[in-house]
């Protein structure tokens, strides 16, 4: 993203208020239209509760009848909720619903420069450029502090390491003994070791005490860069045009909160799409995934549905040997070929069905909260969804007429009615 300074950010801030559009003020400013929604969209403002006009933004606010919300009413209140200025009731009440402005979800996605401005009662947010330069500092302060590793990966290198070190071994040969686990170099364990983020274990370790610091030195990482040999997008070109029979099936991860749970999606030609809620963002949780799913269905059904993957250049997809591999007899299961950097349209089926998606588990929203099974219930109504590129039928209903409705149903997936199909956030409302 491109870096904005404060005169850039004041410039916003008096041509939102002028009434300018943002793409007027991404020409304006020399920068990417996209760049300015973000800054306005990552730093807009929630009008204080001193500016607000009406502390109650529920639809039903004119006509709600209903009384006693708040947890300790004063005695004998006779006042309705909906005009208590003490304790407003749209915390406490279970029809609440709000009185969004549309404005808010599109362009410009503030209020400033609003003809209705004085007149709205409705929820108000603005972008202020002192605010928006102090959020952007905060940002640049805090994205250099700490060490780049989730408190669910850390407890995860202690405990290989401790059961390691118990051993004899050393941290090398942990390291390779368990590289699927380990999404970080060498060196930088041991950065860890002397950060004290390991400091429980160093007394198990006595010649880290003596050791010197050395020169700077490229540091090399723990992935073989020989992984995609045979795996490019032009093999998997020549490997389709050989074998037109096969279906493809793409893959993706989906990132909630940095740091937290992750998904990992499966895209089908017939539309349907899968997803595997993981603690971790490494390659054992994928090869954890299919090979819970080579053991649900058996070698043959896997292989009929995962004939051919095709995923971009994570480093949760850089083994794909293990992929490709059944567990149990060895054998060849599936080929896993990679896009080209950057080339997102290359698998832009898995991609497009993500936007949908993103709309029940908007970008930053923490997955940490849920389950398995309500990822489930997002795939279910997700794939009842009707499209018009598939005629109409949800995927549901195409998925089952390929492998059956025995598969379907291990896969805790059932069809939603037409009606009850909510591809909007509320459908985890609490959880998200």
């Amino acid at each position: 993203m491109a870096h904005l300074n404060k005169q850039d950010r004041c410039k916003i801030e008096n041509m939102l208020i002028a009434g300018v559009k943002p793409k007027e003020i991404a020409r304006n400013l020399g920068k990417s239209h996209t760049t300015i929604t973000r800054e306005i969209r990552h730093h807009r403002q929630e009008e204080s509760s001193d500016q607000r006009k009406n502390k109650n933004y529920c639809v039903y606010r004119g006509k709600c009848k209903k009384n006693n919300l708040c947890r300790y009413p004063p005695q004998n209140c006779q006042r309705k909720c909906s005009s208590c200025r003490i304790v407003p009731c749209n915390i406490g009440c279970s029809e609440f619903m709000e009185d969004k402005c549309s404005r808010l979800d599109r362009s410009p996605f503030v209020c400033n420069g609003c003809v209705d401005l004085k007149s709205c009662r409705k929820r108000k947010f603005f972008y202020y450029a002192q605010d928006a330069m102090q959020e952007y500092r905060s940002l640049l302060v805090e994205s250099r502090q700490g060490i780049d590793a989730s408190k669910t990966e850390i407890q995860q290198y202690i405990a290989l390491i401790r059961r390691g070190l118990n051993r004899g071994q050393a941290l090398h040969h942990i390291m390779e003994s368990h590289k699927d686990c380990f999404q970080k170099c060498e060196r930088t364990l041991y950065n860890y070791f002397h950060q004290e983020v390991f400091s429980s274990m160093r007394g198990d370790m006595p010649r880290m005490n003596i050791r010197k610091p050395r020169a700077k030195e490229k540091i090399r990482h723990r992935i073989d860069p020989q992984y995609k040999r045979g795996r490019t997008y032009i093999d998997f070109n020549e490997f389709k045009e050989a074998h037109s029979d096969l279906a493809i099936v793409q893959m993706d991860s989906v990132i909630g909160s940095v740091g937290g749970k992750v998904l990992l999606t499966l895209h089908f030609e017939c539309g349907m799409m899968l997803a595997c809620l993981r603690d971790t963002n490494n390659s054992q949780s994928v090869l954890d995934y299919f090979d819970m799913l080579e053991r649900t269905f058996g070698l043959e059904t896997f292989r009929k549905m995962f004939p051919v993957i095709l995923t971009d250049n994570g480093s949760e997809f850089s083994n794909p040997h293990a992929i490709e591999t059944s567990p149990v007899t060895k054998e060849l299961r599936t080929r896993v070929f990679f896009c080209e950097p950057n080339s997102a349209w290359q698998k832009g089926s898995i991609e497009n069905n993500h936007t949908n998606l993103r709309r029940i588990l908007p970008k930053g929203v923490s997955f940490d909260s849920l389950t398995q099974s309500d990822i489930d219930l997002v795939i279910s109504h997700l794939n009842s969804y009707k499209r018009k590129l598939y005629d109409d039928v949800p995927a549901i209903t195409r998925f089952n007429t390929i492998f059956g409705q025995n598969v379907l149903a291990q896969l805790n997936i059932s069809l939603i009615p037409p009606d009850e199909v909510i591809l909007d956030k509320k459908l985890l409302k609490g959880k998200i």
